[in-house]
């Protein structure tokens, strides 16, 4: 029976979760992801965090080869502690933890938004 890679083996990512400067602060490992690979959802007191990877590896030999592929993916959906500014949200990826930023609402209901990850 073929394993597939532990890293591929996805949970739902830890995470802290606080509040700083007037801002909902949350900060994700998701290390061996890429950018492209992890979704972000937003309405105004809900985080949805969706990563899916694939990989392929491929070996050959002189006397053997072996391809396998394998995926795998989470999602994760937290409460927030307050209405955000979906307007303002910013996403940032280095060294496999995703920070997002979401200034805290001043009156007013937030509709949703996705938030592109840089």
């Amino acid at each position: 029976m073929l394993r597939f890679p532990e890293e591929l083996a996805l949970r739902a990512p830890p995470l802290d979760l606080y509040e700083e400067g007037g801002n909902v602060v949350v900060k994700a490992e998701l290390p061996g992801m890429k950018r492209d690979e992890i979704q972000i959802h937003i309405t105004g007191r809900e985080l949805t965090l969706t990563g899916k990877k694939e990989r392929e590896e491929k070996v050959e030999r002189k006397d053997y080869s072996r391809f396998e592929r394998a995926a795998g993916m989470f999602r994760r959906t937290i409460a927030l502690p307050a209405e955000v500014d979906l307007e303002r949200v910013t996403a940032s990826y280095k060294d496999g933890v995703l920070e997002i930023r979401a200034p805290e609402l001043a009156g007013g209901k937030a509709k949703g938004r996705k938030i592109a990850v840089t």
